[in-house]
């Protein structure tokens, strides 16, 4: 004799409490528990391809509409799939999705997931798709099937893939219900890596601020000062700031595609030979394969190469420092000797 399972007594559950036109090919309680449907409707059965039904099939729960066509289907390992024409959990056997929401192909109807709150109907949160390159994630904001609009008349904001770009979005100040046109905040370039924040540049700033430093493995943060982080620390000698004499100013402009107008500058190939620390060199992004099971999809290990790129300008500003002082000091020894001199 075989027991009841879970799946089993969820659809006595739901026998019970609905009253549903019942259908089932069984003959006896082996069957019964194997192959049964629930039509709901209230119309005469012979017009069953018109209604909602709930059956088993095999290891899954499924809620369709019309009869052959599965909403949603509730497997034994507890994966929920929501859509229309909805074959496998998940679609295709792509992935290991618990949850599938599958929709249309570009189609501004969905799939989106939308949470809201008891404060009012308008969404706190959601989840909107339409393509590959098109999905977003927008908090205080909603797509209306035309134009996306505020949820909250303080902020939106927004973190959408569009194309080859990750942006983060915002906008202030819009009552809730207006269209929201969303600003970018911070764009990611997902094929170079190049990041851009549009707005700070309009962002003034002052008081206690810090240069921000770039290594070569990406880190940001910015250079350390403090006696707190330093050792062997001494008087600069000649040989440690003579050789900025040996550097070669110049005026030029740009290549495309960093056009602009002339500036003055240093040529880091001419630095190098000069001063090497005081150049960055090209990096290569060197990519591991993953290993099985790997999420993150393999590590990336940073190569530095021989040929220069930039300047460390900022680190001109010591030894030239040092300079200006030696000169002062040869300055004021020139002029006691000229009033000396004038004296006689």
């Amino acid at each position: 004799m075989r027991f009841l399972g879970k799946l089993d007594l969820l659809w006595l559950g739901i026998v019970l409490v609905f009253g549903c036109v019942f259908s089932t090919n069984a003959h006896g309680l082996n069957d019964l528990v194997t192959d049964y449907r629930i039509y709901l409707n209230d119309a005469p059965a012979n017009t069953y391809l018109n209604d909602f039904t709930i059956r088993p099939l095999g290891n899954e729960l499924r809620i369709q509409y019309p009869l052959i066509q599965p909403i949603w289907i509730i497997d034994s390992a507890g994966a929920l799939g929501i859509a229309k024409d909805l074959i496998d959990i998940p679609v295709g056997g792509v992935g290991q999705g618990k949850l599938v929401i599958h929709g249309a192909q570009n189609s501004t109807s969905g799939p989106h997931i939308q949470i809201t709150n008891s404060a009012d109907n308008y969404p706190v949160l959601c989840l909107s798709s339409q393509q590959h390159d098109k999905a977003s994630i927008d908090f205080d904001m909603y797509f209306d099937g035309s134009n996306t609009r505020s949820s909250d008349a303080g902020s939106n904001a927004r973190i959408v893939k569009e194309g080859d770009k990750l942006e983060l979005q915002y906008r202030g100040g819009r009552p809730v219900g207006d269209v929201v046109n969303a600003m970018d905040a911070i764009a990611l370039d997902l094929v170079t890596g190049g990041v851009s924040m549009p707005e700070v540049y309009g962002v003034a700033v002052s008081g206690n601020v810090r240069p921000l430093k770039i290594k070569s493995d990406g880190t940001l943060g910015y250079t350390a000062s403090s006696i707190r982080f330093k050792e062997n620390v001494r008087d600069a000698l000649a040989s440690d700031t003579e050789w900025v004499f040996a550097l070669r100013p110049v005026s030029y402009t740009y290549k495309a595609p960093l056009d602009g107008d002339v500036e003055l500058g240093l040529l880091a190939e001419e630095v190098s030979q000069v001063r090497p620390e005081m150049v960055s060199y090209v990096r290569n992004l060197v990519h591991t394969e993953p290993t099985a099971g790997d999420q993150q999809g393999g590590n990336q290990v940073v190569e530095m190469t021989e040929t220069p790129e930039t300047v460390n300008y900022e680190g001109l500003v010591t030894p030239l420092l040092a300079e200006i002082q030696k000169l002062k000091a040869d300055l004021v020894v020139l002029r006691t000797r000229v009033a000396q001199l004038k004296s006689k």
